[in-house]
């Protein structure tokens, strides 16, 4: 009898504990999208020069990573 009482025991701390966790990584996933949406990817500035434009796309891609 007390084996079946420590395995319910168990499944019960099991179940709150994976509860518990659901919620957390819930949260966690909902920050990431705000921050996400926060932070908007900078854009260069247009330039004549096509060698220097091209330049600066590449300079704001490596950025925005």
């Amino acid at each position: 009898m007390a084996e079946s009482v420590d395995k319910d025991a168990l499944k019960q701390f099991g179940e709150e504990i994976l509860g518990k966790m659901a919620e957390m990584v819930k949260e966690i996933g909902t920050d990431k999208k705000k921050k996400v949406r926060e932070v908007e990817d900078e854009k260069p500035p247009k330039v004549s020069s096509k060698g220097i434009q091209k330049n600066l796309d590449f300079n704001f891609k490596i950025r925005n990573i």
